[in-house]
């Protein structure tokens, strides 16, 4: 008789204890003790899964999504400077879709880029303090972050490098602009980029 006074206890307090919780109670409780324990390498994570997408792009995808859904500002860091590409606030510089966009095989980038050269269409890259890019512009600057070398650096282009410009229709902009719309110019500068990356 005891044992069975035992037993009966024992189950009243069981049905009880668990009455009071609902199915979900444990589940919140295992969550909220999670939520305290400090996870080291949060931003990490966090920053490697918000660049998983573009990671699994392939080249041409992300550079549609680069310049055309993106954008930013290169804020005159097109250009080397100290053999430099870019600074804190150029967009291909702060970027982390443009770190892994040029991260990718040199070669396959690079022809990329080349295939690029006659686009005109207007992007969504704005070079500082004059117009947005075409899509071939970007192009170049692409090229020239990296190779670390200036479109004007090419000798048939050399006269353009101490030229100054003067304005928003005379600067290194339009003047790049003007020769990527001319097929024989565009194809130097074609040329040109090619023996660079044969280097």
């Amino acid at each position: 008789m005891q044992m069975k006074t035992t037993l009966f206890l024992t189950s009243l307090l069981f049905l009880l204890a668990t009455a009071c919780l609902s199915p979900e109670t444990p589940q919140k409780e295992t969550q909220s003790r999670l939520d305290l324990i400090p996870e080291p390498d949060k931003d990490l994570r966090l920053k490697y899964e918000q660049n998983q997408a573009f990671l699994e792009m392939d080249g041409d995808s992300l550079w549609e999504y680069l310049v055309f859904q993106k954008g930013g500002c290169l804020t005159g860091g097109q250009y080397l400077k100290g053999g430099a590409f870019g600074g804190r606030t150029c967009v291909m510089s702060a970027a982390d879709e443009w770190e892994i966009f040029l991260n990718r095989p040199r070669q396959a980038i690079t022809d990329l880029l080349l295939s690029k050269l006659a686009d005109t269409s207007t992007t969504k890259i704005h070079t500082c303090p004059y117009f947005n890019a075409s899509e071939g512009e970007v192009a170049i600057y692409a090229l020239q972050r990296l190779y670390k070398t200036d479109w004007f650096d090419f000798v048939p282009f050399q006269s353009y490098r101490d030229s100054l410009g003067t304005g928003a229709t005379n600067n290194p902009q339009a003047w790049l602009q003007a020769l990527l719309q001319k097929d024989d110019q565009r194809e130097v500068l074609l040329s040109n980029w090619q023996q660079q990356a044969n280097k």
